[in-house]
């Protein structure tokens, strides 16, 4: 195997024959170029050809093809049949022919195509001309993200110029669904940059009866590698225009944030201040030491009602604002900041806010064998009808074994009085609770076994109740003896869970047991409640005090696959309506169905339901929603792109 290099020249003086080689190297402004092929023929002038498997290795490049012309005179060579072109920077050129200047990388490629690996994009032309290492002018072009010869959406045009890291400009283009025109503008331009850009968003169309034909048209702007901003003009055909916002950002030491809002100009006919606004923030500021808030306002109730995009804009329900710092290490942490606790964050301007003011510390070490000690101690000011100071002091004693058994032994002592010093209550608390936990194996699965047994013993509340301090505190002594019980089984195709709970209480003269079942056997489940806090799961001793609040049950059913879904719940609540409740999904081919309903069978009646069609393509999505509840219905239009 011999080398062809520019020196073939001097070796044209010597002969006229034509050489026949199976490898080269051409050397060229761009560098050491590398060509092999099964063929290859070089003249005595310099040029160069060759057929069959044609390779092509440069330091920015590589390419293969059927043939291969170089003329040294211009450094130029020309690849003909099956032509690829693979690029460091992450391009690929795929066509009939390909023509490229070796010393500065310019060409062209006839009928062929070029891909951006890092963001997806294919631009499709008659002739794509390569005006320079990163820019490219495609005549008879089209601009797409999907596969495919007919694209679920494109963009034609006369003429299209790339830039990569840039943009895509194009004259006279025509936005395809399908392969058919739905829209046309003379100039465009596209973002094909593989990091955060600022630009326009597709907009959205959705329909209320009371605002009527909403059109969005969000603009995003990019405020750094770790932040960005989402301004959304929202109009409305039988109201006024509103200003919807998001900001996020990225802390580069930890944490960061969201702040979003909307505002919307008042109609004359109901004179109130319709906006609303949240923000949550983190930032770590130490090591183990955070500072967190949270803050949530609203001008008027109906402003996250009518205008919220979701079912947490619309129903914020209770809100803390707060700020608070805390510090957590192996052994020790601190929690200092303030609160204010809202009720209903729709009524946040209206309601009475219970302002609080917190600090508290603690501290874990373990002793010798299994034994561990906790304590902590928390400082609370808080003033709701009246100012009121609260001292917290807790000491946790735990035990493990011997065996399967293992205990905790829990003491918590409260003082509190008021502003001026005139009223003192104090509160004790001591609880001991011992658990078991047992697993078997067999042939038929796993059986997991747990038990426990706690009493409680606290001490009432003397303070004046005509000032309630804490929703925690309710004034009434308990002496409570509380049993749970917990078995699972989990078989080859099968899992049952069996939960249940009781406990009573000799000061109170009051029981209560509580629990919950599940079977679930792919994709079928089946589920029931009783007396259970669907939130937060069994309810605890203390909280039971509060009578009538979780009593009640849930009874539900479902189906859960790749293709289809469906659930339906029955709750009964203690003075609250009989809901049924249920949602479905499913995918047939291209078209996915979704929905959610909750029926109150005390008034027949309809609280809310959402109802969804979406055709699913490879690239887009087309989706159409129906809402509706008590107050209103809205119909949405959601055109979505895959890339």
């Amino acid at each position: 195997m011999k080398a062809v290099s520019l020196r073939l020249r001097l070796l044209s003086l010597v002969t006229t024959a034509m050489l026949c080689f199976l490898s080269g190297e051409v050397r060229a402004g761009a560098g050491d170029v590398n060509i092999e092929a099964e063929k290859m023929l070089a003249y005595p002038d310099g040029t160069l050809e060759a057929e069959g498997g044609v390779t092509v290795e440069g330091q920015t490049f590589s390419a293969r093809a059927d043939r291969l012309y170089y003329d040294p005179g211009t450094a130029r060579i020309r690849l003909v049949g099956n032509v690829e072109m693979s690029e460091v920077k992450g391009g690929l050129f795929t066509g009939k022919s390909l023509e490229l200047d070796l010393n500065t990388l310019a060409g062209a490629v006839s009928g062929g195509e070029f891909f951006i690996e890092e963001s997806g994009i294919r631009i499709i032309g008659e002739v794509i001309t390569r005006l320079g290492p990163d820019e490219l002018e495609v005549r008879k072009g089209e601009f797409t993200s999907c596969p495919g010869d007919c694209p679920d959406w494109s963009f034609t045009a006369s003429r299209l110029k790339i830039r990569k890291e840039g943009y895509v400009t194009a004259r006279h283009a025509a936005f395809r669904i399908a392969g058919i025109p739905v829209f046309y503008s003379p100039y465009l331009f596209f973002p094909v940059k593989t990091e955060r850009q600022s630009g326009l968003l597709l907009p959205e169309l959705s329909y209320t009866e009371r605002s009527g034909l909403e059109v969005s048209l969000p603009v995003y702007i990019t405020l750094g590698d770790a932040a960005d901003l989402t301004i959304t003009p929202r109009t409305f055909t039988r109201d006024e225009t509103g200003l919807q916002g998001e900001f996020r950002y990225d802390l580069p030491w930890g944490g960061g944030g969201e702040w979003s809002g909307f505002s919307i100009g008042d109609r004359e006919d109901r004179g109130l201040d319709r906006w609303y606004a949240s923000a949550t923030h983190a930032m770590r500021t130490v090591t183990g030491v955070w500072t967190r808030g949270r803050w949530y306002d609203a001008g008027n109730p109906d402003a996250p009602v009518d205008f919220g995009d979701s079912f947490q804009d619309r129903n914020p329900g209770a809100v803390d604002r707060h700020l608070f710092v805390e510090g957590d290490w192996d052994r020790a942490g601190i929690r200092v900041g303030m609160a204010s606790l809202v009720p209903d964050a729709g009524n946040a301007g209206s309601l009475a806010v219970l302002d609080r003011l917190e600090a508290g510390a603690g501290l874990g070490w373990y002793k010798v064998g299994s034994l561990d000690v906790q304590a902590g101690l928390e400082y609370t000011e808080f003033d709701i009808g009246g100012e009121r100071l609260l001292v917290n002091q807790g000491l946790s004693l735990g035990l493990a074994g011997p065996g399967p058994l293992s205990g905790r032994l829990w003491a918590q002592w409260q003082g509190s009085h008021d502003g001026e010093g005139t009223v003192e209550d104090s509160f004790s608390l001591l609880a001991l609770e011992e658990r078991i936990s047992l697993s078997k194996r067999a042939s038929w699965g796993l059986h997991r076994l747990e038990m426990s047994l706690a009493g409680v013993r606290s001490t009432p509340f003397t303070y004046n109740e005509s000032a309630p301090r804490d929703s925690r505190d309710n004034g009434r002594e308990h002496a409570l003896v509380s049993g749970r019980f917990r078995s699972l089984v989990i078989g080859p195709s099968y899992s049952w869970e069996l939960l249940a709970s009781g406990w009573s209480d000799s000061k109170m003269d009051k029981a209560m047991g509580f629990g919950r079942t599940l079977l679930k056997k792919d994709p079928w489940y089946l589920e029931a409640t009783v007396n259970r806090d669907a939130e937060f799961g069994l309810v605890l001793p203390l909280q039971a005090g509060v009578e009538g609040r979780w009593e009640g049950w849930t009874a539900g059913a479902g189906f859960n696959s790749d293709a289809a879904e469906l659930e339906v719940e029955w709750e009964s609540r203690e003075d609250k309506p009989l809901i049924l409740s249920g949602s479905y999904r499913y995918t047939l081919k291209a078209f996915e169905f979704e929905g959610s309903a909750q029926f109150d069978l005390d008034t027949d009646r309809t609280s809310d339901e959402r109802h969804t069609v979406t055709y699913l393509a490879d690239c887009w999505e087309l989706g159409v929603s129906r809402l509706r509840n008590l107050s209103r219905t809205d119909w949405r239009l959601v055109f979505r792109l895959a890339n």
